[in-house]
């Protein structure tokens, strides 16, 4: 069946983790690690991080609509052609480029396996709250219909549906992932971006949560989905594109490619830290420093 196995980090991003020394008869290979460090394995990018259907909106009649996950195709061939050609070069990217890093990078925030999780409990905390009300208007009228239109009182999201909050729950990443990435690439395209490269080997590592929304006063999920402030002095967004280079989105001035040796160990530590289950590295290679949270 037509695009059934649907990674949510994609095969195009890992495939320059491959290791060098992959014998030549075997398929090229990255090693996953768990995300304590106690197990490894070598696997092909497209054998991992991925579910069935991960993506697909499947209609009342069964037939499978696949409009994210070839958007999601189209977005990383455009990212992976910046990577390759301009980046890996360490050359200025123009702005239709800069719009597509962005993009990448908003999808990779809102796209992943950690993400779905933390919607389906969010919602799914919502929904709750509004079975119970169901529950209390069925028990003063037990005949009337009940429709509940709107959120719970204490909630401050805008009015909603009940079957809108139930398909949020259900389907947190067919409903909400594109209207968030949409949100988010203008704010990502105010912030100034840096390139950090090293010649450190294995160099950087990745994850099956890779692009981090770090904030020193707010470390959770991204402000935008915890209605708090989207950017601050604070603000910095992280994303290993290489094990040679990781960008930086920030508020701070900070812009062009700087070389960072010193600071990998404490990169790789935040990218294994804010991993869900597992993290990637060029090869079969974990250190101590990584550990320290």
């Amino acid at each position: 069946m037509e695009h059934k196995k649907q990674h949510f980090v994609p095969t195009s991003y890992l495939s320059v983790w491959c290791d060098p020394n992959t014998p030549p008869q075997q398929t090229p290979y990255v090693w996953i690690f768990t995300k304590d460090g106690t197990q490894s394995d070598n696997k092909a990018p497209h054998n991992m991080l991925y579910e069935t259907d991960t993506y697909t909106i499947k209609s009342a009649d069964g037939s499978r609509d696949l409009r994210l996950e070839r958007g999601l195709c189209e977005l990383e061939s455009r990212f992976v052609r910046i990577r390759d050609k301009k980046i890996s070069k360490e050359e200025s990217l123009n702005q239709e480029e800069h719009f597509y890093l962005c993009a990448f990078m908003a999808a990779m925030l809102a796209r992943t396996k950690a993400q779905r999780e933390h919607h389906r409990a969010q919602w799914g905390e919502i929904k709750s709250d509004m079975d119970k009300m169901i529950e209390i208007k069925k028990k003063e009228n037990p005949n009337a219909r009940i429709v509940l239109d709107r959120l719970p009182e204490h909630h401050s999201e805008r009015s909603l549906a009940y079957s809108d909050v139930r398909e949020a729950a259900e389907n947190p990443l067919q409903t909400l992932m594109f209207p968030l990435i949409t949100a988010m690439i203008p704010k990502l395209l105010r912030l100034d971006y840096v390139i950090f490269t090293t010649d450190d080997v294995p160099g950087f590592i990745t994850s099956d949560n890779p692009c981090i929304w770090n904030d020193h006063k707010w470390q959770e999920l991204p402000p935008i989905l915890q209605n708090q402030p989207v950017l601050r002095k604070s603000t910095e967004i992280s994303l290993p594109i290489s094990p040679r280079q990781m960008i930086c989105l920030n508020l701070n001035g900070m812009q062009g490619y700087i070389k960072v040796n010193e600071i990998v160990n404490e990169a790789n530590a935040r990218t294994r830290f804010n991993a869900l289950e597992y993290f990637v590295v060029s090869s079969n290679v974990k250190k101590d420093e990584w550990f320290v949270e």
